[in-house]
């Protein structure tokens, strides 16, 4: 497989179950500042593809886990920051998985390990 069609695999299984993806991450932190945004990540699941960027080695990582938005104040201002608790890694090479479906499986296998879906 190609990594187009796993990260379409990787957006596919979040839409379907629910889960953040790194996108919608970095839109908050990088969109004007709204509290709400960030709250609303706290505690939810995410997804996302890690890509190794050295085009001699063909192993990347999908990570999975939960959101944790921390808030620390200095001289009466907020920061907000939004931390990924790892559960899983799942590291493969592209060549490891047949199709989409083989790797939707092993993906829904490790979050029901770590019970989060």
């Amino acid at each position: 497989m190609d990594i187009e069609t796993i990260k379409n695999c990787i957006k596919e299984f979040a839409e379907k179950y629910n889960f953040i993806q790194e996108i919608d991450i970095e839109r908050v932190e990088n969109s004007e500042f709204n509290r709400q945004d960030y709250l609303k990540m706290h505690n939810k699941n995410f997804i996302c593809i890690n890509i190794n960027e050295n085009i001699n080695v063909n192993v990347n990582e999908i990570v999975s886990g939960k959101l944790n938005v921390i808030i620390d104040s200095i001289d009466e201002e907020e920061w907000y920051t939004i931390d990924k608790n790892n559960y899983f890694t799942i590291n493969m090479n592209i060549l490891d998985f047949s199709d989409k479906d083989v790797l939707i499986e092993a993906i829904v296998k490790e979050c029901k390990n770590n019970k989060l879906i």
